[in-house]
């Protein structure tokens, strides 16, 4: 039996508390002050929830009984965005406040989900059942993709959907009860030294030097990279960086503050002089601003010029997915091995990554095992 309640201090409408149809306890504003009117909302959600539990979630009687509800309180008839126009709308009204790369992820995902979704893209958004996200899943998989890129995009479909089930153009949110894969992305390989040389040698200017000797470096993700700014480099006695990473930094989370190594100092110095670059701006105004991804992307440039340097880019395939285990995110996994061989503490090199998780630091420590073998052989020897 479901139960009214009020929280004056955020608001003076009802709110209703039922059973979903999984059992679970739900609670829903009625939009309403006047409690007759609030009760009966509160048993039209529990009728709702009923009909999706006995007739197993057949969405189409919820919303029936919905825009009935909505006829005789308004007079007006309630009307359902397609899934194309809805999951439109909701990217437009993320670019508010959302960075331009993750509203790029948030469309990558959209355009995929649509593309699966055929001909229902174009139909009532409340269509949408479990069954046809768990699909989708299924066939990310069957394409290849990674088992946290699939996760990720469910993310995404399941923030989505929530925001349809909130405005009460949804009975259900469909994408809450599917099954995601387990496992993660096949972690990138460090360069060697012989892999760095070739690289510096095959680099098509100085501007691509720079960005080598930055990501080597600092370890930094070539979006971070690709947007660092003069300023963002106190290249004095004391040289030292400090910037936001894109991935993870949102309000004051996300800085990183390292020191300059000399060699990169000496690079950043000369190519300012080279460039004749003025005093504020991008570092690398040559490669700033172009989308990563894509055919001239320098996410993709880069690993053609592993090829062009004889440097293996050591593609993992799994469907009809190829993704390369040696590529700038390398960088990051080299910095990390090559401290953790020279005995670096794991706080250390964790804050000059950014990394807030050890379990995901560990995945770029690819010196684990020589540092394994090294404490090995150490052992004393036994007598035969």
């Amino acid at each position: 039996m479901g139960s009214l309640l009020r929280q004056l201090d955020r608001s003076k409408n009802w709110l209703a508390r039922y059973k979903g149809p999984h059992g679970k306890w739900l609670q829903r504003s009625t939009g309403t002050e006047d409690k007759r009117v609030a009760e009966q909302i509160l048993q039209q959600y529990e009728r709702n929830s009923r009909i999706a539990e006995v007739e197993g979630l057949v969405a189409h009687k919820v919303v029936a009984n919905a825009i009935e509800a909505e006829r005789l309180a308004s007079g007006r008839e309630l009307r359902f965005p397609t899934l194309r126009v809805f999951l439109n709308e909701f990217l437009k009204a993320k670019t508010i406040n959302k960075k331009t790369a993750t509203i790029a992820s948030y469309r990558k995902t959209v355009n995929l989900f649509l593309e699966h979704m055929r001909a229902e893209a174009d139909k009532a958004v409340n269509r949408v059942r479990s069954s046809d996200v768990q699909a989708f899943i299924q066939a990310r998989m069957d394409q290849g993709a990674a088992p946290a890129t699939v996760r990720q995009g469910i993310v995404v479909l399941r923030m989505m959907f929530k925001r349809a089930v909130d405005e009460g153009i949804c009975a259900i949110n469909p994408v809450a009860t599917v099954e995601v894969p387990e496992g993660e992305s096949s972690a990138k390989l460090p360069f060697t030294d012989e892999d760095i040389a070739l690289i510096l040698k095959a680099c098509p200017d100085e501007e691509w030097r720079t960005l080598v000797f930055i990501g080597y470096y600092t370890g930094a993700r070539m979006s971070d990279c690709l947007g660092f700014k003069w300023e963002d480099f106190d290249l004095g006695e004391a040289p030292k960086v400090r910037y936001q990473q894109k991935k993870t930094g949102k309000g004051s989370k996300g800085w990183v503050t390292i020191a300059v190594h000399p060699a990169l100092k000496k690079q950043l110095l000369a190519w300012h002089k080279t460039s004749k670059a003025p005093k504020e701006g991008p570092i690398l105004p040559g490669l700033t601003g172009r989308p990563l991804g894509g055919k001239t992307g320098p996410s993709t440039v880069f690993v053609q010029l592993l090829k062009a340097a004889g440097v293996d880019p050591c593609y993992s395939i799994t469907g009809r997915s190829k993704q390369p285990r040696k590529c700038f995110h390398s960088f990051r996994t080299t910095l990390v091995s090559k401290m953790q061989s020279m005995e670096v503490p794991q706080e250390v090199r964790m804050s000059i990554v950014g990394h807030a998780s050890t379990d995901v630091h560990k995945g770029y420590s690819q010196g684990e095992w020589n540092s394994v073998k090294s404490a090995i052989e150490k052992l004393p020897e036994l007598p035969s």
